[in-house]
């Protein structure tokens, strides 16, 4: 059982980067100024299914770094497995999800049965909560698996598991989808992918952004940062170099419509990023995709060889005088590098930790440099702004707010998938889209996630969008888990705060060890051993990670807290006490 950030037993999540057996990952691909540290040790685990100690020194001799530094790196990855027993042989384990929607419909129960006859444990989400419970196995997603036919499942699935679309034909994002052939340049170029780039090579860079700013854009992956405002304060530094990375780190639990969009049209991401490029004067591009998304990974690769010999990316873009390179980074296994000074860090070989800011990633973000920083949504919706107009996208939004969002449902409802629906749709009407609650009437949904908040019946007509945290309700990520009345809100919230002990960089102290604290707290809640100081307790670790932790990640703790404690009161009460 491998230790986590903060050297505590946990669970891992496994892979085994086939993408590098096959294609050398990132070796060979990125410029010659990437530090190839990460990407060494992950074709290490690929090739021996282990790292040992002489590897790592082999690696910081290679790069240059102490052996300290790259057991350090080594160590902070949930997917690269370090040991120093060379002769115990390396076993392939089987990793059960354990999101919160996982758990909601059988994870724990799976776990149990499937230990029973393998090596097993669990891991955190894998974007497959629209088909849960799910599994990784020998760097396969497994999906809607069933303890009875398990053993089977694990020698013979070899599906790829794309992520649910429902409601097609539903919006700008997603038309194509199902449509076009993901693996044909032709075919998308045939659905209007790359006709805004090929005007947009001819345009002033401050005209691109222009229309991104009327727009309203806003970052579609929690933040909801104005999109033309970060490309004009890239633009505006005065740098040889300036980067465009793409954050496709989808880990947030519940969330899986990054990994449609890549899967199901991979050229539209490279035209976005595109797009953006000749905005901002970037000559380079980068994909930072989560190590447990694979399949996409080397779809995004192919797209992207293909794109170069179609003169759509590399030197001399359509024609033009500007060029773009882009290249695709496997993560390996730490949800902390969805913020993007950790994701900037681990590009560089470095541990996934995030930095102080100022700076901000506009003004030195990698290799210290002006970085443009998206979401993957985000950067797909940029090519329709250009074809059809601001105004035309405005439109497209509801409650005041532009635009369409891609909302991801899962948990107890008849049709979990991804929804593309006008930007601040309701709670209410999604689940009524998905075909209602299953099992039982509606009792709480988690919105945004695990950085998100728990809502009842009297939040669900208030609209999912930039604005609901005024409200006590948060978008996030667009994630919407929905429970019946069989699932307690307080065992949902211990699957949360799991997930955030073991996710924890362990950088800041309120974090690191405020987080476990809650998670213990919970755990006597679940089990019926608490009392009154638990309660107080938890209320007062909620605040501390509010106002103390180093970033977002323990911040967004408290959410989940105190939205759990308001609004289903009952489950925390204690005789004689109030909560």
């Amino acid at each position: 059982m491998k230790q986590n950030r903060n050297g505590e037993k946990e669970h891992s999540r496994q892979g085994a980067f086939a993408g590098f057996a096959k294609t050398g990952g990132m070796l060979g691909q990125s410029p010659n100024h990437v530090r190839h540290l990460l990407p060494i040790l992950q074709r290490t685990q690929c090739e021996q299914a282990r790292i040992m100690q002489d590897d790592i020194a082999a690696a910081a001799s290679e790069q240059n770094v102490s052996s300290a530094e790259a057991y350090g790196v080594a160590t902070f990855y949930s997917m690269l497995e370090v040991t120093s027993d060379a002769a115990k042989q390396p076993q392939t384990t089987v990793r059960i999800c354990d999101s919160p929607t996982c758990v909601m419909l059988g994870a724990n129960h799976l776990l149990d049965r499937v230990s029973d006859k393998n090596a097993c444990g669990r891991t955190s989400c894998l974007g497959l909560c629209d088909q849960a419970p799910a599994a990784i196995y020998q760097n396969r997603l497994l999906a809607n698996v069933k303890a009875d036919s398990f053993n089977t499942e694990i020698d013979h699935d070899s599906h790829q598991h794309q992520p649910i679309l429902q409601l097609r034909k539903s919006g700008p994002l997603t038309k194509d989808i199902g449509s076009l052939d993901p693996d044909s340049f032709a075919s998308a170029c045939e659905h209007g992918v790359y006709q805004a780039a090929k005007v947009a090579v001819s345009q002033e860079p401050r005209d691109i952004i222009q229309q991104v700013e009327h727009a309203g854009l806003r970052g579609c992956g929690g933040a909801g940062f104005l999109t033309g405002h970060k490309w004009q304060m890239v633009a505006a530094q005065p740098a040889e170099h300036r980067y465009v990375v793409c954050n496709a780190d989808e880990s947030e639990p519940g969330t899986f419509k990054d990994r449609l969009l890549m899967l199901g049209n991979p050229h539209l991401l490279l035209e976005g990023m595109l797009i953006c490029a000749l905005a901002v004067n970037a000559q380079e591009g980068v994909i930072y995709i989560r190590g447990e998304y694979e399949d996409a990974a080397q779809r995004l690769e192919q797209a992207i060889a293909q794109a170069v010999q179609a003169n759509a990316l590399g030197k001399h873009v359509f024609g033009s005088n500007r060029s773009f390179h882009v290249h695709v980074h496997r993560g390996a296994g730490a949800y902390i590098c969805g913020e993007e000074t950790a994701l900037l860090e681990s590009l560089e070989g470095k541990r996934g930790e995030p930095r102080s800011r100022p700076p901000y990633p506009t003004v030195a973000g990698y290799r210290q440099q002006p970085t443009v920083v998206n979401n993957v949504e985000t950067l797909c919706s940029v090519p329709g702004i250009l074809q059809h107009g601001a105004a035309a996208y405005r439109d497209l939004g509801s409650n005041g707010l532009p635009g369409t969002k891609l909302y991801c449902l899962s948990g107890n409802v008849a049709k979990p998938g991804v929804y593309e629906m006008p930007m601040a749709t309701t709670s209410r009407q999604l689940i009524q889209l998905a075909g209602g609650v299953t099992g039982g009437d509606f009792y709480f949904a988690l919105t945004g996630g695990a950085a998100g908040t728990f809502i009842s019946q009297a939040q669900l007509d208030m609209p999912l969008g930039f604005d609901a945290g005024k409200a006590g309700v948060s978008m996030g990520s667009g994630a919407v888990i929905v429970a019946n009345q069989r699932v307690r809100a307080c065992d949902t919230l211990l699957s949360v705060l799991n997930f955030f002990a073991a996710e924890s960089c362990g950088k800041c102290t309120p974090c690191r060890i405020g987080s476990r604290q809650a998670a213990e707290i919970a755990s006597r809640i679940t089990n019926g051993t608490f009392n009154a100081n638990d309660i107080q307790r938890l209320r007062e670790l909620a605040k501390l990670l509010d106002e103390t932790s180093f970033c977002g990640l323990g911040r967004s703790i408290a959410w989940p807290i105190e939205s759990a404690l308001e609004r289903f009161p009952h489950e925390f009460s204690v005789a004689g006490a109030d909560v």
